[in-house]
């Protein structure tokens, strides 16, 4: 988390979002872009940049990361942290 800047949009989005991300799910690149009001072009370069933690997926051939499915364990701390940032302002 310490390597990410919570100011930008994005993240903004995230801490802002009516839905609460949970732990344990994994949440496609459209439905994180949905759920905060922004395009899935937007979350999916914030999300390479900023290397979120992919969900590595199992296919016939191979186990190997895919950049379509993020761990909710990461946007829920996005949004926990947040709170405590907010709160102190």
């Amino acid at each position: 988390m310490d390597r990410i800047s919570l100011e930008l949009s994005i993240y903004q989005r995230i801490i802002a979002a009516s839905h609460a991300f949970k732990r344990g799910r994994l949440y496609s690149i459209a439905d994180i872009a949905k759920h905060i009001g922004a395009t899935p072009l937007g979350v999916r370069v914030r999300a390479l940049t900023d290397q979120w933690p992919f969900a590595k997926v199992s296919t016939e051939k191979s186990n190997q990361r895919r950049h379509q499915l993020i761990d909710g364990d990461f946007l829920a701390d996005v949004q926990s942290s947040a709170k405590g940032v907010t709160n102190a302002n």
